[in-house]
């Protein structure tokens, strides 16, 4: 009797051994899968953070080669995310974007105006009438259809102005121009004070930059004027962008990405084309 009721004592021992041995082998069970699953997360984050590093230098890298047609200096433009007013005075476009579409202000905003040198030339004559104007150049490569340019920059001695209006293709490699003066990138200039010299066509201005949700966004714009505003790819801190210049080299741009998850990227890029002075560009 004795024997059976020990027996059974060693029995249920046994039992809660066994019922604590696979508590414990159970509990580290779950802290090993959820280490696993924190480390797999982890890799990924880190994946998914490189690809959109790779992602914001390309996007950059071709941006600024879009600037490569043309040799004016002001086609390249970098604007802190926290002073979003332009050196000319007047505020940058993307200041009409409102909530999260807005730039981080630890980061910058990078604008790029894409002449086209096949649709640019000489000018011949001028009437100019305060913030409005009309023209004729010549020197035209090809003929200029209403979906080649979004706006035009003409050059003077005094510095360049944008404007938005229409082109007439008139005779084979000329043609008139006529329109007004646009605030913003170019110029905050109410009215032209000298001869229009060349005339340049705007294929089309556009900014890159991370937004306030941490998205990489771009945003098309002539003047102070949005035309498209699309969410690229998303999971950044930062962008930065800075030209350093030299006279021998010409520029070098310094494009610093940090994406979440991962420390900063560096890549320096430099242009295709030497750009010169306006002055130099207007008397060539």
């Amino acid at each position: 009797m004795n024997t059976k009721k020990a027996g059974r004592g060693y029995t249920l021992l046994e039992l809660v051994w066994v019922l604590a041995l696979s508590s414990v082998f159970g509990l580290g069970a779950i802290q090993a899968f959820a280490s696993w699953m924190k480390a797999i997360h982890t890799i990924t984050q880190q994946q998914e953070a490189h690809r959109a590093t790779l992602k914001a230098h390309a996007l950059i890298e071709s941006a600024l080669h879009s600037s490569d047609y043309s040799r004016l200096p002001m086609t390249v433009f970098r604007t802190p995310g926290d002073n979003l007013t332009l050196p000319n005075g007047v505020e940058h476009p993307v200041t009409s974007l409102r909530g999260t579409s807005l730039p981080r202000v630890d980061s910058d905003v990078v604008t790029i105006i894409e002449v086209s040198p096949s649709r640019s030339g000489e000018v011949q004559t001028a009437s100019l009438s305060g913030a409005t104007f009309s023209l004729e150049a010549c020197g035209i490569s090809s003929a200029i259809h209403q979906d080649d340019y979004k706006s035009v920059v003409v050059t003077t001695l005094d510095g360049p102005y944008q404007a938005v209006g229409k082109i007439t293709n008139t005779t084979p490699g000329c043609l008139s121009f006529s329109g007004s003066l646009a605030q913003g990138l170019v110029s905050a200039a109410q009215e032209i004070k000298a001869p229009p010299l060349l005339f340049f066509t705007v294929r089309r201005e556009f900014s890159l930059f991370v937004d306030r949700s941490g998205e990489l966004r771009f945003v098309s714009h002539t003047g102070g004027r949005v035309l498209e505003n699309q969410p690229v790819t998303r999971g950044y801190r930062s962008i930065h962008f800075e030209t350093l210049s030299d006279e021998a080299a010409g520029s070098l741009y310094k494009v610093t990405v940090h994406a979440s998850y991962t420390r900063p990227s560096v890549r320096f890029l430099t242009p295709s084309l030497l750009q010169r002075s306006l002055f130099a560009e207007t008397l060539q």
